[in-house]
């Protein structure tokens, strides 16, 4: 067994002992009057810092989430590729930065109904890799601790597949020439591409559809119905289409 395989399997029961044991209720979360909820800061639209306050699609979302439990919202900031491992030991009780629901996953925390659909798209400069054949013999770089990783493992054609901590960092890793190809969240992705105009970049291929959803403890079912109720509240009265208008220009919500 590999040093990766080793780290994963130790994770994983490390997760599997932990969570339940150590994750606030629903009534605790209520008793205490607040939510701890976690998020990289570094996923624009989705939660990022403008200046010193965390803003975003996901902050909009969490905070409104809190207010309709009847507590309040306090946000923690971690490196994405730690949050699963950080939920177990009980450090928040919510993660806001969205993940990709998998199989894999889901042996280890427990995911709230998805909150939107994407997938996970090449961004390159002008006259860059757009396909995923078009990735031969290209250096691609993407965040570690996301399955754009594990996908583009799958690709013995790239020439190399760069990790680095955040998404900003990839895309600052396409900006400097340092990879051929950044691979993101689709969204992220067209974020840049907006904000970057000189840059030339072009969405290119979804290579991997996604369900994204906050994540909650393994085992804790109490939080869980909770936020799935009012996320389905949310989505139903116009709130999530108000908030969504203020970062996109399109319905992201799954079909």
């Amino acid at each position: 067994m590999n040093a990766k395989k080793i780290s994963l399997l130790l994770v994983a029961i490390a997760l599997f002992f932990s969570s339940a044991a150590t994750a606030r209720t629903l009534e605790e979360i209520k008793k205490a009057g607040v939510i701890r909820i976690a998020a990289d800061g570094a996923t624009p639209p989705f939660n990022y810092f403008k200046g010193k306050e965390l803003v975003g699609f996901e902050v909009d979302l969490g905070n409104e989430i809190a207010k309709r439990l009847g507590v309040k919202a306090e946000w923690v900031v971690k490196p994405f590729n730690t949050l699963l491992v950080a939920i177990a030991e009980d450090r928040f009780d919510l993660i806001a930065t969205s993940h990709a629901k998998t199989a894999k996953r889901a042996e280890v925390v427990d995911f709230i109904n998805p909150h939107y659909c994407t997938g996970a798209a090449i961004i390159s400069k002008e006259g860059g890799p757009k396909t995923a054949k078009d990735l031969k013999d290209k250096v691609v770089v993407t965040a570690v601790g996301t399955v754009y990783f594990d996908k583009l493992k799958t690709m013995p054609w790239i020439k190399e597949v760069r990790t680095v901590p955040n998404e900003m960092d990839g895309l600052q890793s396409l900006l400097g020439g340092r990879a051929d190809a950044w691979v993101t969240e689709k969204f992220v992705g067209l974020e840049a591409i907006a904000k970057h105009k000189d840059a030339k970049l072009g969405l290119g291929e979804v290579i991997l559809p996604q369900e994204n959803a906050m994540v909650v403890a393994k085992g804790n079912v109490t939080l869980e119905k909770a936020v799935n109720k009012v996320l389905k509240d949310i989505m139903a009265d116009g709130t999530y289409s108000k908030d969504l208008k203020k970062y996109f220009e399109q319905d992201i919500r799954c079909k």
